[in-house]
């Protein structure tokens, strides 16, 4: 049996909510400890929380006392835009000037931007620069009450974390938050099902709505000032998942399954429906609640040609791309634009990766030649593999790539592995149980 990490959308929630509680401590049991999530709680630390984590556990305080935190705060984000989405509203609408320092490749991103156009909404000023090491996003907020009748616009089209960061923040801006989505379209709807679900256990009532004159809005009715101390049992991180069915992936029907021990299901509406899109390809997954195990198994392979919308799963597009080179039939993701919007463009860099380890894979682009999806192709042997490949600083490539190589016919070497090691630094150890011949000779010095 292998073990998979906890829930990292899961964990960010509760450390936010935890820090903007009125009072008290709460705690996070099971949390899922990686840079970007202590970077988080470091950033939370200095919107007046105090933390200390043991283990697996984090306990967070909050003292009203100490709500006028420092009035100039400096918060490292590195590469992660929940982080600076999230904590950006937050430094919106609380007093003082926020410094967030990240890496050089977010400048490359909208993340700055459509935070830009939100935080004007809030009455704060968002500035930029950047230098050759790093790129920095400062804004000098309004203080912790907005307009309780203005509906903020939010793009939607590139990620849902603004909605997130909103309805997290929801006790700091009005009674009643309302959000409206910029466009008709709204990618990783089911993330904003996790806050609004999340939220409800805090007692907070959350609304969604759509209409043909306004599209899609969400509301939230929170109690001002920050949420009731709460205590947190963290789920099972499913991007995780979505690795070991790479693996089942690549094996013959009935020749071996992965089973994943004590899975608890995160309740994400995109988890159902990865398992629900993996059974199309031939991929089933059982879960049995006594034994608190999840089984997945090669059950078949697809009759005709199958196609997926990627949208509402955009952390496990790239693990659908591996699934479905390994299908043995024609596949094609789509709707994925918006996943080239991350770390990396990660459509395109996995199709390329998968394309050098010798997978029939290639770029699906719209009538405006941007790559918005893959198609796959059937293989007539195994992959051939005999490569090596680089971290390009995400794990979102590393990883499917590492648990499609157990199929290869050649090994594949990978020369570099620190987003491994910030995401999930078990996993080498995890295929090995599975049966993976790992060979860890380091590069002469």
């Amino acid at each position: 049996m292998v073990a998979a990490p906890a829930s990292k959308p899961h964990t960010q929630r509760a450390l936010v909510t935890s820090a903007l509680a009125r009072s008290g401590t709460s705690t996070v049991t099971n949390a899922a400890w990686s840079r970007e999530t202590r970077l988080l709680l470091a950033g939370l630390n200095q919107f007046a929380a105090t933390s200390t984590i043991d283990g697996e556990r984090a306990s967070i305080t909050v003292d009203p006392v100490a709500a006028s935190a420092s009035a100039v705060r400096e918060v490292d984000v590195a590469g992660s835009a929940f982080t600076l989405r999230v904590l950006g509203v937050l430094a919106a609408v609380s007093g003082g000037t926020t410094h967030f320092r990240a890496t050089r490749g977010m400048i490359n991103r909208p993340v700055a931007k459509h935070l830009g156009v939100l935080t004007h909404q809030l009455g704060a000023v968002l500035s930029t620069y950047g230098t050759d090491s790093e790129y920095v996003v400062s804004i000098k907020g309004r203080g912790r009450w907005c307009d309780q009748h203005a509906t903020h616009v939010v793009d939607t089209v590139y990620s849902s974390q603004l909605v997130t960061a909103l309805m997290l923040s929801a006790p700091l801006i009005s009674e009643e938050l309302r959000v409206q989505a910029a466009t008709r379209r709204v990618v990783g709807a089911p993330y904003i099902a996790l806050t609004r679900e999340m939220l409800g256990v805090l007692g907070i009532s959350t609304g969604l709505a759509h209409s043909a004159r306004h599209g899609w809005e969400w509301s939230a009715v929170a109690q001002p000032g920050g949420y009731p101390a709460s205590a947190y049992q963290i789920a099972t991180d499913f991007t995780s998942i979505t690795y070991f069915a790479v693996v089942t992936a690549a094996g013959e029907v009935g020749q071996h399954e992965v089973a994943v021990k004590n899975f608890t299901p995160s309740g994400l509406e995109s988890e159902d429906l990865f398992f629900r899109t993996i059974a199309k390809l031939g991929i089933g997954a059982v879960y049995d609640s006594d034994e608190r195990t999840l089984r997945i198994r090669r059950i078949g392979y697809p009759s005709e040609p199958v196609v997926i919308d990627g949208s509402d799963v955009p952390t496990a597009v790239t693990s659908l791309a591996a699934i479905a080179a390994y299908a043995r039939g024609a596949v094609t993701v789509v709707n994925c634009d918006h996943v080239n919007n991350h770390k990396t463009r990660r459509v395109e860099l996995i199709v390329k990766t998968l394309a050098r380890m010798g997978f029939d894979i290639r770029e699906v682009r719209d009538h405006c030649d941007v790559v918005t999806g893959f198609h796959t192709e059937p293989l007539d042997a195994a992959p051939r593999g005999g490569i090596v490949i680089g971290d390009d600083g995400d794990h979102r490539i590393l990883l499917p790539a590492m648990a499609a190589a157990v199929g290869a016919s050649y090994p594949v070497g990978f020369s570099d592995l620190h987003s491994l090691i910030d995401s999930f630094p078990e996993f080498i150890e995890q295929l090995e149980t599975l049966g993976a011949v790992v060979d860890r000779a380091e590069k002469p010095s």
